[in-house]
């Protein structure tokens, strides 16, 4: 055994998985049989050994809030003020969901229509502990940080279509086939005033949805005022700047596109690229980066007034 290389866990079926994502992050207490060895996860070792095999374990398992376990959060308890301690539980929230984004849209389901269905464990539980509305795969507190939500390389997801959206809505991960990563903006610009989900049973409040729909408030730019219609979707070369649909085809016409701004990093503007679909409602087709001094679409956007425009 000492001339095994070592345990990676994305070559393990039990990180490939849809449905055991949430099975191994719920349970506080996961004995792990692997191609090599039998490893013990608790809260006080991660992923050690039944019996030592010699064998590096590379393995970096995400760790939910201690409350969905019953114990109390002593890092939360230090924050003294009611502002300490809503910063805490904002900012843990926002990592914790960006890392289960990232983590779980790259695992495999035999249908990729239980990708909400195999999460609703985790996210019944989170919403208990973070006292908050859950959203087709996003949070109310944290959405603004998660919509500009983007592919992650050329891997594609077994058995799935990767080339089209599946099921509703347009803003959400969850609808696309293939894994995604977070490019969060540092400061957050629009705001959710609000929302409706429409679950396909009742009885399963946070599984798969029927149709959903998020309002926000911000500023919105129209495509055609800051690209000419020969380059769309991209820029004229040697620019930073980027638009990017979510699928290839069928690519939609700059003239029905709009930019909703999600707020910046630094000099970087971050946008989601909207196209109308009916009722005065948009639907996401792909995101935009735009760098400051490019375009000038900063004169375009605070030159307006902030909108409320609904997306599904």
């Amino acid at each position: 055994m000492q001339n095994i290389q070592s345990v990676v866990a994305s070559w393990e079926p039990t990180f490939q998985r849809g449905w055991t994502f949430q099975e191994l992050l719920l349970s506080p207490r996961v004995l792990m049989f692997d191609s090599y060895q039998i490893t013990l996860k608790c809260r006080e070792h991660n992923f050690r050994p039944v019996i030592e095999t010699w064998m590096p374990l590379e393995i970096d398992c995400l760790d939910l809030p201690v409350s969905v376990y019953g114990l109390e959060d002593e890092e939360l308890a230090r924050r003294k003020t009611v502002e300490a301690k809503e910063d805490y539980l904002k900012a843990t929230q926002g990592y914790i969901w960006e890392r289960i984004i990232h983590e779980y849209s790259e695992r495999d389901l035999t249908l990729f229509n239980d990708r909400l269905s195999a999460l609703a464990g985790i996210a019944a539980e989170l919403a208990k502990a973070w006292n908050d509305i859950y959203l087709a795969g996003f949070w109310g507190k944290t959405i603004i940080q998660h919509l500009g939500w983007q592919r992650q390389g050329f891997k594609t997801l077994r058995g799935v279509d990767s080339t089209k959206r599946i099921g509703a809505p347009s803003w959400s991960w969850v609808t696309v086939p293939y894994p995604v990563l977070i490019k969060k903006p540092l400061q957050s610009e629009a705001k959710l005033v609000g929302s409706g989900i429409q679950p396909v049973s009742l009885k399963s409040p946070f599984g798969q949805v029927e149709a959903a729909l998020i309002v926000l408030k911000t500023w919105i730019l129209k495509a055609s005022d800051l690209v000419e219609s020969n380059y769309w979707p991209l820029f004229p070369q040697n620019e930073i700047s980027t638009f990017v649909f979510d699928f290839e085809d069928p690519k939609p016409e700059i003239e029905h596109c709009k930019l909703v701004y999600l707020g910046r990093t630094g000099d970087l503007g971050q946008f989601l690229i909207v196209e109308k679909s009916q009722d005065k409602r948009f639907q996401r087709v792909g995101y935009a980066n735009l760098y400051k001094w490019e375009r000038k679409w900063e004169n375009y956007l605070f030159s307006t007034k902030s909108e409320i425009i609904v997306l599904e």
